[in-house]
């Protein structure tokens, strides 16, 4: 092995030139003669041989008279971006150097070529097996959320890849980016109500999401000329089941004057591999009527 020389690449292993220091050698120095420059090959051509690759790695031209090289080399980060193969919803990515393993705590700061069209896609790589790429909170990514020609953050967290910076579904969580779910029926949507009993007036069912942002609306006519009171709630049901119910309005009229109320109830902690159904229950609670039900109408925001 040669001495190092300036602009020449230095080795990439130790070959049989190369030893470690003998137990005599570390306690009394090095020793003069011929094993003097294989102990110095040794000694220095590991710590150099690291940090020249590295540098050679992250695509910077080392520069012995410059000393800030390996930082330039940490901070541009380029052994941890890759640009993205594979498909829309599993892709593959090929560091270089390429990992041993996936080790928890690997970054990847990937550049997807297409952006995901499935909920929960997957990344491979350097061909060390396909792990999904999830929230923080384990749920996988939505569609949409690693864009084109954007930069997703990643990090192994030894059974998957956690996005460290989200956007789509923080997106979601305000009016301007959610999605919608809505039913209106227009007129008259029932000519009568039971008298103490829940009638559904409106319905709607939303799979995929983990909060809902309802707002429901209803108008009321009692054609009796006996004042009536009449309310109207929301209930959240899974499957058979009610999660949860809103506050009630309600209101008093009669001689056929058309009243109306507006509900507005939030939904939290829901789980996106369910689906859920908002009813819009009304009650009329005095025997009078008939009691006309107009224009019900439930609107949703939700991820």
């Amino acid at each position: 092995m040669a001495f190092y020389t300036d602009g020449v690449v230095p080795w990439n292993s130790l070959d049989d030139n190369t030893r470690a220091p003998l137990s005599s050698e570390l306690e009394g120095g090095y020793p003069c003669g011929e094993a003097d420059q294989q102990l110095f090959n040794w000694t220095a051509g590991w710590p150099i041989g690291n940090i020249w690759n590295m540098l050679l790695q992250s695509g910077i031209t080392p520069d012995p008279d410059k000393l800030l090289d390996l930082a330039r080399a940490i901070q541009s980060g380029k052994v941890n971006y890759v640009e993205g193969g594979g498909t829309a919803n599993a892709l593959t990515a090929t560091l270089s150097p390429a990992p041993l393993a996936l080790a928890p705590g690997l970054v990847v700061r990937l550049k997807p070529a297409l952006t995901n069209t499935a909920k929960g896609p997957t990344l491979n790589v350097n061909g060390l097996g396909a792990k999904t790429i999830v929230y923080a909170d384990g749920g996988g990514v939505s569609d949409g959320e690693l864009v084109s020609g954007g930069i997703a953050e990643l990090v192994y967290d030894g059974t998957n890849f956690v996005l460290s910076n989200p956007w789509t579904a923080i997106l979601r969580l305000s009016p301007r980016g959610a999605r919608q779910t809505r039913a209106f029926t227009p007129g008259v949507a029932l000519t009568d109500v039971t008298y103490n009993a829940e009638t559904v007036a409106q319905t709607i069912t939303v799979t995929g999401t983990a909060y809902l942002d309802c707002v429901a609306y209803v108008a009321f006519r009692n054609q009796d000329s006996a004042l009536g009171n009449i309310i109207g709630y929301m209930k959240l049901l899974q499957g058979a089941t009610v999660i949860s119910t809103s506050d009630y309005l309600g209101c008093v009229n009669n001689n056929s004057l058309q009243t109306s109320i507006t509900l507005r109830e939030r939904f939290f902690g829901l789980n996106p591999a369910l689906t859920y159904t908002v009813q819009l229950i009304v009650v009329k609670q005095t025997a009078v009527g008939p009691y006309n039900v107009a224009d019900p109408r439930i609107l949703a925001l939700h991820e």
